[in-house]
Order: structure tokens, then sequence, then C-alpha cells
């Protein structure tokens, strides 16, 4: 069943976030062949975005709006991770309200969600067929929490 394959695919790929934020060594996901569902697994697809939205606030150095988004949004979406207030988050990343992390936050999803469109876009070529995939991708990451 390509569901319950999807739904334990994301559940290791979970752990292994869990296990790479928090150890010193890298954990490898294995995903069987359940995982691809028309194109690349969702789940490497998912990853690719993070690289490519990480790499992009660490080459305009804004380490901060990156680590806002992480423990704001990322982790707690994708790895199950408690998610810290707007005022907690200000706090510890030295931003002057908790206004100004939900703000961060929005921006930051946006450019998470243009780099998710350009990594289905090097399979998919339709507009529709790049909203049809990331609805299935909101589906399958919604059914898994």
């Amino acid at each position: 069943n390509p569901t319950l394959a999807l739904k334990a695919a994301l559940c290791r790929l979970r752990f292994a976030f869990i296990v790479c934020f928090f150890s010193s060594r890298p954990a490898k996901v294995h995903l069987n062949q359940w995982s691809s569902f028309r194109g690349p697994p969702h789940i490497q697809v998912i990853e690719q975005a993070r690289k490519r939205t990480e790499a992009f606030y660490r080459a305009k150095g804004r380490d901060q709006t990156w680590a806002v988004f992480l423990q704001g949004c990322y982790l707690p979406l994708y790895v199950g991770a408690e998610r810290p207030s707007d005022a907690e988050l200000a706090r510890r990343h030295g931003l002057d309200s908790a206004r100004q992390a939900s703000n961060t936050i929005t921006t930051a999803k946006r450019c998470f969600g243009d780099f998710l469109r350009e990594v289905v876009r090097t399979y998919e070529k339709s507009d529709c067929a790049v909203d049809g995939e990331i609805r299935e991708l909101i589906a399958i990451v919604s059914d898994g929490h």
C-alpha cells in the first residue's frame, strides 16, 4: 500500500531529523520502493527545499532568520518538535518583539514554498502538475501528524 509506506517513510524521516539535529553522527533515511509517488520521493523533495532555504539565508548572512524559521516552523512541522512561542523565539534570537518573530517566520515560509515549487518543477513541468504535487505533499505531511 503506497499510502502506508509513505507514512512509514515519513516517520523514519522524522526520526532521522531528530538524530541529525541532536547527535554529531548524521543519520541515513532508508526509503522503500513505495516512497516515490510520481517523481522523486516526497521526503527528498522536502529535504531539498529545506537545504535550499538554509543555503539562501546563510549566503545572505541571515542566520537569525534561518534559526527562527527552523525552530518556529520547520522542526515543529516536520519533526514534531515543540514549537516555542513567538515571544520565546524573539528572546532567543534577539528580535524586538513576538510580532517580528512571527513576520520572520512568515517571510521564511514563503521562501521555503518558493524553493519547494522550484524542486517540484524539476520533475513536473506544468503549473497544474506542480500545484497537484504540492497539495499531495501537504496531505502526506498532514496525515503524518
